[in-house]
């Protein structure tokens, strides 16, 4: 049987850059690989099948990976939850790949989430030959979270699984974490009128137009940090605070036409529910409704805040997992499961400060250490 470092050497190997753009890699190679490995060890697999687009109007077939063991009636199932995409390799420095050096694995995707990933497959493939399992584990893998609206997560949730808990995998340096900010996406169109680069007059300028509206959304982004929540304080100093970054700009063809359009891509980070900021927003445009052409909100999740009831044996062996507990700053499946009254706490390997960075590593003494905190979890 691999180990679980090998696993995610294999998981490292496979491309799966995402983006919601044209050019993004298929999961399917890497999700078959684990649907072989955990098939010879006898868990059922299943896989579900759905679409995206492919940034050009096309549609993309995509799918997650579900396993499972034959399950007792009478114990609660815990999902295991990850997703195996990852954002684009970009200024990574080495390998993307994956490669050992020393005691430690890196490459993209290491971090988030590929590392703990690979301890759940691991434990999904030793399932079978425990005795007296506590739980039915059920390892959800999914292909669509750092694009396409986790439209992954959603697939999954559409047959309406029956998972009394769940652990989704995002990096939190195996802290517990039981409250989640929620997540805004929204576009902004200016319009304009193209012409000839020489003849300012005959057109308008869609950049220069946008500029008042861009002005008032930048101190928007810097002023938001004072929306605050008390109850998702931390040892992490921002994690009570909410956060707003314009993450794209898209304007003209070539230097010598008017850009008749102008595309804004923003994203927030809620304490509070996502009302309060998709208000600010309208608060904020409000002075230039003449400037804007279209305005779509791609998606709005309020935050989350796990709550289980400690007379379960389940909240026991959460403490097991780590005696603190923490805020994740950035958005995770997890609040999709929570919004759908499956309890979901995101606890994970390795420093989630290392997310989509030019380095990614995991140190394999603390892979080992969270695959048997795993292990311990569902015996």
């Amino acid at each position: 049987m691999k180990e679980d470092k090998h696993i995610l050497l294999d998981l490292l190997g496979h491309d799966t850059q995402n983006s919601n753009r044209q050019g993004f890699a298929s999961t399917n190679q890497a999700l078959n690989s684990v649907a072989e490995i955990l098939s010879y060890a006898g868990v059922k697999v299943e896989f579900q099948d759905y679409t995206v687009d492919s940034g050009n109007g096309q549609q993309v077939a995509r799918k997650n990976l579900v396993a499972k063991l034959e399950e007792n009636a009478e114990l609660p199932t815990v999902g295991l939850q990850g997703h195996i995409d990852t954002v684009p390799f970009g200024d990574y420095g080495g390998n993307p790949l994956g490669e050992k050096e020393g005691g430690r694995i890196y490459g993209r995707g290491a971090v988030d989430m590929k590392a703990s990933l690979a301890s759940m497959i691991y434990v999904m493939m030793r399932a079978p030959g425990m005795a007296n399992l506590a739980v039915n584990p059920r390892l959800i893998i999914t292909s669509d979270e750092e694009a396409h609206s986790f439209a992954g997560i959603k697939r999954f949730l559409e047959d309406n699984p029956p998972i009394d808990f769940a652990i989704c995998g995002e990096p939190t340096g195996m802290q517990v974490v039981d409250r989640g900010k929620g997540a805004i996406s929204a576009v902004i169109d200016v319009f304009g009128k193209s012409g000839h680069g020489s003849r300012p007059y005959q057109g308008e300028n869609a950049i220069v137009k946008a500029l008042p509206l861009l002005n008032d959304l930048a101190a928007l982004s810097s002023g938001i940090r004072y929306v605050t929540n008390p109850d998702f304080e931390s040892s992490d100093s921002y994690s009570h605070r909410s956060s707003m970054n314009i993450g794209r700009i898209q304007a003209g063809e070539t230097v010598n036409v008017i850009p008749a359009q102008l595309r804004i891509e923003l994203e927030m980070r809620c304490v509070q529910p996502s009302d309060k900021y998709l208000a600010l927003l309208e608060e904020t445009m409000a002075p230039h409704r003449d400037l804007v052409g279209a305005y779509n909100v791609v998606f709005a999740h309020d935050p989350m805040r796990v709550q289980l009831d400690k007379d379960s044996p389940l909240c026991g062996k959460v403490l097991m997992l780590s005696n603190e507990s923490g805020v994740f700053n950035g958005f995770s499946e997890a609040v999709l499961l929570n919004d759908t009254g499956i309890p979901t706490i995101v606890y994970g390997v390795c420093d989630s400060r290392m997310c989509h960075s030019s380095q990614e590593y995991v140190d394999i003494a603390d892979l080992k250490a969270y695959t048997q905190k795993l292990t311990d979890f569902i015996s």
